[in-house]
C-alpha cells in the first residue's frame, strides 16, 4: 500500500513539475513562432506585409485594408521583438504555483493587453506616415528631399535615448513586478490592466526603436535583432545607462551619415 501511494505521489509530482513547465514555456512558443514567420517570409521576400511604404504606395490596396495587414503583421512584430522582454516579467507577476486555468487565464490577459497597447501605437504610426505620404505628395520641395524624414526619425530615436523620460520609463519596467505584484491577486481583469500599463511602460521607453524600424519598412532581419538585443538589454540590465547612450549615438552617427551622404549629391 505505501508504495502505491509513494508511486502516486511521485505519478502526481512529475504530472505538476509537467504542466508547471508548460504554464513557463507556452509563452515563449509565441515568440519562437514569430521569428520562425519573420526569417521565412525574408528568405522568401515577403516582408512586404510590414513594409507601410509598398502598402501605401505599390501594393495599390484600398488604404482601410492596407492598415488591416500592417495591424495583423505588426503582432508578429510585437511578439518576436517586444514579447521577450515582457514574458521576464511575467513569472514574477504570475507565480507558477497557483492553479493552472487561472495561471493561464492570467498569462493570456496580460499579454493580449500588452499586444494590444502597441496595436495602438502601429495604428497612430500609420495613421501619421499616411498623413507624411499625402504632404510628400503635395509639396515638390520635400519630395525632391524625402531622404530628411528618415534623418529626421534617427536623429530624434537619438536624442530620445538619452532622454531622462527614457530613463524613468526603463526605471519602471524594470521595477513594474514589484511595484504591481500586489495588485494581481484578484483575477483575470487586472492581469489585462496590467498588460496594457506594462506596455504603456514599454512604449515609453521603446517607442522611437519600433519608430525605427517602421521607418524601415520592417524588411531588415539585421535591424529586428539588434534593435530586440538592445530592448532586452536596456530593460534586463536598467543599471547598465551606457547601453542606451551608446544606441543613442550610433543613431546620431547614422543621422548624420545621411545628412553627409545624399548632401555630396
Amino acid at each position: 500500500m505505501n508504495s502505491g501511494r509513494t508511486f502516486g505521489t511521485q505519478a502526481a509530482g512529475k504530472t505538476a513539475s509537467y504542466f508547471s513547465c508548460l504554464l513557463m514555456l507556452w509563452p515563449w512558443g509565441l515568440v519562437i513562432v514569430a521569428w520562425g514567420i519573420l526569417l521565412l517570409a525574408s528568405l522568401s521576400s515577403h516582408l512586404s506585409a510590414l513594409d507601410h511604404d509598398y502598402l501605401l504606395r505599390e501594393s495599390h490596396l484600398p488604404w482601410v485594408l492596407a492598415l488591416v495587414i500592417l495591424l495583423g503583421s505588426w503582432q508578429l512584430m510585437t511578439a518576436a521583438m517586444m514579447l521577450p522582454s515582457a514574458l521576464l516579467t511575467l513569472p514574477a507577476l504570475i507565480p507558477f504555483d497557483q492553479q493552472s486555468k487561472r495561471v493561464w487565464g492570467k498569462q493570456t490577459g496580460f499579454i493580449v493587453a500588452y499586444a494590444a497597447a502597441w496595436t495602438v501605437f502601429a495604428l497612430l504610426a500609420f495613421l501619421g506616415d499616411s498623413l507624411i505620404h499625402l504632404l510628400v505628395s503635395r509639396w515638390f520641395w520635400l519630395y525632391t528631399h524625402s531622404w530628411l524624414i528618415g534623418t529626421i526619425t534617427l536623429s530624434v530615436a537619438g536624442i530620445f535615448q538619452m532622454s531622462p523620460f527614457k530613463r524613468r520609463c526603463l526605471k519602471m519596467c524594470s521595477g513594474f513586478s514589484s511595484i504591481y505584484l500586489s495588485t494581481l491577486q484578484e483575477g483575470s481583469g487586472t492581469a489585462w490592466r496590467l498588460g496594457a500599463r506594462y506596455g504603456q511602460l514599454c512604449i515609453g521607453s521603446c517607442w522611437v526603436l519600433m519608430l525605427v524600424i517602421f521607418g524601415t519598412g520592417g524588411r531588415s532581419m539585421m535591424w529586428m535583432v539588434a534593435l530586440t538585443v538592445i530592448v532586452i538589454s536596456e530593460k534586463s540590465m536598467p543599471r547598465y545607462q551606457h547601453i542606451r547612450y551608446v544606441t543613442g549615438i550610433a543613431l546620431l552617427l547614422l543621422a548624420i551619415g545621411m545628412i553627409l551622404y545624399y548632401r555630396s549629391f
